[in-house]
């Protein structure tokens, strides 16, 4: 009946309650369960707790519990659980090195990427600096200031500007065909006319 329950238990969300149970019946059953619960979608910290459940009931295999706990334990993990005058075995040795030494790595990754941080924070530093001694959009720049002395100028959307109150851009428009037409002895109509007289 108490095998049967672990399950029923896990089902329920109790996964401590299934996990303490197991443990009570058989030691290979108790780590078959944890692994089954450890595939669910359940919080990190958890998943650690219940395989440490588990690998304080094997105190002479632990580098075996952080082998079988698929990444959720980690040697360190493991370490509290040693008694202060054991010897360190080659296989926890050796698991201790490559734990020292993902650290390691890991380290240097992320001294990069704060390198790389630093250099663009201080590129957008710059950048803006840049921006704050620019002359601010109220301030008319020195071509600004030149159209400002010929007078009212009238600006479309082809980029060209004429001082006066054309209705069409002279230089893009059927006003400027019909000035070429006058070229040729075709009647030049009077706006195109008033268009092509701008100083």
């Amino acid at each position: 009946f108490r095998r049967l329950s672990v399950p029923v238990y896990g089902a329920l969300g109790l996964y401590e309650e299934a996990i303490h149970i197991a443990l009570a019946i058989d030691l290979q059953f108790a780590e078959e369960q944890t692994a089954q619960i450890s595939k669910r979608e359940i919080d990190f910290v958890l998943k650690k707790q219940l395989w440490l459940g588990v690998a304080r009931h094997t105190p002479t295999d632990l580098v075996g519990v952080v082998d079988r706990s698929g990444g959720v334990l980690r040697v360190e993990d493991i370490l509290p659980l040693m008694s202060d005058f054991n010897v360190l075995d080659g296989k926890v040795r050796q698991a201790l090195l490559d734990s020292l030494s993902e650290h390691k790595d890991t380290g240097k990754a992320a001294s990069l990427r704060s390198e790389a941080l630093i250099q663009d924070g201080e590129t957008l530093s710059r950048a803006l600096e840049s921006l704050q001694n620019r002359p601010a959009v109220d301030q008319p720049a020195p071509r600004q200031e030149a159209q400002a002395a010929l007078g009212e100028q009238t600006a479309f959307l082809c980029g060209h500007t004429v001082n006066a109150a054309a209705v069409e851009c002279p230089f893009c428009a059927s006003t400027v065909i019909d000035a070429i037409d006058a070229a040729f002895g075709v009647d030049l109509p009077d706006q195109a006319a008033s268009a092509l007289s701008l100083p």
